[in-house]
């Protein structure tokens, strides 16, 4: 199954994959042209890792890249909050920008639209299909969990 594009995976898979590997693209090109910039090579090693691997989970239709995706994003959210640069959520967006490079908050603009493409009714039934076709029981793809 090629990663961008499969005759029976959802646009909104392919969409999602390919903004997927955009992020890692940036990520990269930010780590090279501007080593400076990066607060933390580790973290930029873990963010360029962790998306390869939602990228080839997507992709391979594991319904499980969504949830990690959320999590990440929520991790994220509750992590400008707590910094104490923050007085309220409404602050949040304006105080990343202002404190955050143009790359973290493009990048963390795209998980925003990754994980809506990934929760996408369209997706979630292609996703319960591949788990389906792995073998998981009917009943157990149907659940909320799916």
């Amino acid at each position: 199954m090629p990663l961008f594009a499969s005759s029976d995976r959802p646009k909104s898979i392919s969409l999602a994959v390919l903004l997927i590997c955009a992020n890692v693209v940036l990520l990269v090109l930010f780590w090279v042209l501007a080593p400076a910039e990066v607060k933390s090579n580790g973290g930029q090693v873990l963010g360029i890792v962790f998306w390869c691997w939602m990228a080839w989970a997507c992709a391979f239709g594991h319904g499980w890249c969504r949830w990690f995706v959320l999590v990440a994003l929520v991790a994220f959210a509750v992590g400008v909050y707590n910094s104490g640069m923050v007085h309220a959520w409404g602050d949040a967006l304006d105080q990343l920008a202002r404190h955050s490079d143009p790359v973290t908050t493009t990048t963390k603009a795209m998980g925003v639209v990754i994980a809506a493409l990934l929760f996408l009714p369209t997706s979630r039934r292609w996703f319960r299909q591949h788990r389906v076709s792995r073998g998981v029981q009917p009943d157990e793809a149907d659940s909320p969990r799916s």
